[in-house]
């Protein structure tokens, strides 16, 4: 399946305009931001005004309505506003769980009143954190925590779902500031800095998982994967909302998170703004699955903007996205059917109504054709079905989780699947598409990789066009296949079996032509298809010049290390300028490419490894002592050599890209930029042949020691070359023999590894070029 992970973001988009007439001017525009927040008696907005001056603006705030779907000053009305990035509205004293719907307003001077769009808006339940304060406090010391942490509570409770946390105060003497543990066992020391409601609210986000859990120090939500930016939609959202950007990210390290991290007395300026920011940030690292008390997977929330009315159609992000819907059969029972978009609108058998609860923040999901309700019964095959029922219970009730990967554009912005989840006993039992037509019930899945537990929530429109998109998509990766792939015929060959050329320019030529009508499913399968003919024509053919190959580093997955999907990595490297890294961490990195043909094959990589300081390292290569300990390797490990060293192609003028290391004279890289720089001219090259005598699975990879000081691997553009069963002979010179040398010489290659110790002549070694007595000399 074709996939984008990308680092997943929530653009803030705003709403169409609405006013009322006349106006002062006739392009009075306001608007009302399409994102808000909420706790369970406020609800935060922002507007945008234009085409209307300061002087002509008698008022401005929100209208809003339990009832009235188009709210207006008649309403309910709130002019109060917090400052950050311009003005955020607070909608005070509403009824917690409860619909509203909301709109901005200005009221002009001469009393006419320009509208923004309505937004629906839920407050959701209060929280039900709790607390205690234990003895051992100093009365004045006691006075001010007592204080902070009644702040800190209800702020929390106003404004998360958190149930099930208790937070224990302890007095800690020799305590400098204050600590807090996962679940909330919390000390606070005898500085009076640190005894203050920022505090607390600072402990508390370690007492929810805050650099206490494994998903924050170590899961696909990080983008670092231990540290970085936290990917979560939820508090993307959140963010982006408070600091009134489009681009704005939650970031910290492995303990703590910024901004509104509150992390040191420093930043407690005791600001509303700092400490309902704070609050809501945590209610939204829940959302996002960070699992805030080990009785609460993840907080339940009104996520997925949902209407009553609407027709929504489910499609799986691992399974059959381009072209199957989700449906329901005869039985009940859940199958995901492939059928073309215009069948699918008028098929209601595949829509779906979807409502939320606010008091439980659970969704529901009813068939459109027979009106039964999407209801758990148990793990295992047709575990989720549909069932009739007069009345909703827990069993029909699904926690829709949101995912951070992104799959594909779809009004101009990336969407993202959603778990569906039953929740029992605080396990997650998620809807999931199985590789035939029927779905299972689950436990949850919580990585990357699980897409076939996440389903895209699409309008019919919303789903013909990332259908359209998709297939788009898919077509034009299968195009780029066939186009390598004839390059392949033009290799100079002969055939070894009758039939080879002609058999593999039919098969392209039937692709072709699928590419011009066939769905989505049947260009992702036929791009399988063509590898596996790139395969069968390759075992039937056979190189006649010794240098033009067949080149089939388009069989390398992600050879050019922009992302990792195809790669077999047990610590993952770091990828930046289309490069991966290991620095000061063992190289450990493959792929499996499965049932290639007998023959020799040539893989080459641009790699090099620091094993140690640029200095250090200059001062052994001068010497002749080359400490490299990382190998690439194609087959099998043994066959392996080893990469080359950075002094290997240091460069006597710096290139001025990126970051460069002095060494003696020359200059190297040193960091991943000044490295892709080196890799763009063509330095750091390294070759291995390798030779099999059966069809089987080949490995390609790099491994080897990289964990002592300042050791850093770097690599690049992974390729791989056959030639056929054997390989050709060359014509022209044999051997360029050293004549006369002085003495003997060691023999290296560019690599800067020795492989002749005390050479006369080049005897017996494989083509390539050599170094020998600082001159390059070539053995073909």
């Amino acid at each position: 399946m074709r996939k984008i992970y990308q680092k997943a973001i929530i653009l803030l988009s705003v709403a169409c305009m609405g006013y009322a007439t006349p106006a002062f001017a006739a392009d009075a525009v306001v608007k009302t931001n399409k994102a808000w927040l909420s706790g369970a008696t406020h609800i935060y907005g922002r507007m945008t005004v234009s085409g209307i001056t300061s002087s002509n603006i008698k008022e401005k705030g929100f209208c809003y309505s339990s009832v009235n779907q188009m709210p207006t000053v008649e309403d309910g009305t709130s002019k109060i506003y917090l400052s950050n990035q311009g003005e955020i509205y607070n909608i005070s004293k509403l009824e917690p769980a409860t619909v509203y719907y909301i709109r901005a307003y200005v009221k002009q001077t001469n009393g006419d009143v320009v509208y923004g769009d309505p937004v629906k808006a839920i407050t959701r339940p209060k929280g039900g954190v709790t607390y205690n304060i234990n003895d051992g406090f100093p009365s004045d010391a006691l006075t001010r925590v007592q204080s902070a942490a009644k702040d800190a509570i209800d702020l929390w409770n106003e404004y998360t779902g958190i149930h099930g946390l208790h937070i224990t105060i302890n007095y800690g003497a020799q305590t400098p500031t204050a600590d807090c543990s996962y679940g909330g066992w919390m000390r606070v020391g005898p500085n009076a800095s640190y005894q203050k409601t920022g505090t607390l609210l600072h402990e508390m986000l370690h007492a929810i998982g805050v650099g206490t859990h494994a998903t924050w120090q170590n899961s696909f939500l990080r983008a670092n994967t231990t540290s970085g930016y936290w990917l979560g939609v939820r508090a993307t959202r959140a963010l982006r909302f408070l600091d009134n950007s489009t681009t704005v990210r939650l970031n910290g390290d492995g303990t703590h998170m910024w901004p509104y991290g509150v992390n040191g007395a420093h930043e407690d300026n005791g600001t509303q703004i700092l400490y309902v920011g704070n609050s809501l940030l945590a209610e939204a690292l829940g959302e996002d699955g960070l699992a805030p008390t080990t009785g609460q997977f993840a907080t339940p929330a009104y996520v997925f903007e949902q209407d009553d009315q609407q027709k929504y159609y489910l499609k799986n992000e691992g399974y059959g996205l381009g072209s199957k819907f989700l449906r329901v059969d005869k039985s009940g029972n859940l199958q995901w059917m492939a059928m073309s978009d215009e069948d699918a609108t008028t098929n209601d058998s595949v829509a779906w109504n979807i409502t939320f609860d606010p008091a439980t923040c659970y969704y529901s999901l009813k068939n459109v054709a027979t009106g039964k309700y999407l209801s758990y019964n148990s793990t295992g095959t047709n575990g989720i079905k549909t069932k009739e029922v007069t009345e909703l219970t827990n069993r029909e009730r699904f926690h829709f989780l949101p995912s951070p990967v992104e799959v594909e554009k779809v009004g101009g912005e990336m969407r993202t699947g959603y778990w569906i989840a039953h929740v029992q006993n605080n396990s997650a039992y998620c809807l999931t598409a199985q590789k035939t037509n029927a779905t299972t019930s689950a436990n949850l899945k919580f990585s990357q990789e699980a897409g076939d537990q996440r389903w895209l929530i699409l309008t019919a429109d919303e789903a013909k066009e990332l259908s359209q998109n998709y297939r788009n998509g898919v077509a034009d990766e299968l195009n780029a296949l066939i186009e390598k792939s004839e390059v392949l015929l033009g290799v100079p060959h002969q055939e070894t079996v009758e039939g080879a050329d002609a058999t593999f320019e039919g098969e392209l030529a039937e692709m072709k032509e699928l590419l011009k009508t066939g769905l989505a499913d049947e260009l992702e399968k036929a791009k399988t298809d063509l590898q596996t003919s790139v395969k069968t024509f390759l075992g039937g053919v056979q190189a006649t010049e010794a240098d033009k190959p067949f080149d089939i580093s388009f069989l390398i997955q992600n050879g050019g290390m922009d992302a990792l999907e195809g790669w077999t990595a047990p610590a993952e490297p770091t990828l930046h300028y289309s490069c991966a890294e290991y620095y000061q961490k063992n190289v450990d990195i493959s792929q499996k490419l499965k049932s290639m043909p007998k023959g020799v094959y040539e893989m080459k990589v641009q790699a090099f490894q620091r094993p140690g300081t640029t200095a250090q390292v200059n001062t052994d290569y001068a010497a002749g002592t080359d400490k490299v300990a990382t190998y690439m390797y194609i087959g099998t490990e043994k066959n392996k050599q080893n990469i080359c060293n950075i002094m290997a192609d240091a460069q006597t003028r710096k290139l001025n890209i990126g970051k460069e290391a002095a060494a003696g004279t020359k200059y190297v890289p040193n960091d991943m930029q000044s490295a892709h720089a080196y890799f763009e001219k063509g330095l750091y090259e390294n070759t291995l042949k390798y030779t099999t005598k059966y069809k089987l699975a080949i490995t390609i990879g790099l491994k080897g020691d990289n964990v002592l000081s300042n050791y850093w691997v770097i690599f690049d553009n992974f390729r791989l070359y056959y030639y056929g069963e054997k390989e050709p002979v060359a014509s022209g010179i044999q051997e360029i023999k050293v004549e006369k040398p002085v003495e003997k010489q060691g023999v290296y290659t560019l690599g800067g590894q020795k492989v002749k110790d005390q050479a006369e002549d080049l005897q017996d070694l494989p083509q390539g070029i050599y170094i020998i007595n600082g001159k390059k000399m070539v053995v073909k």
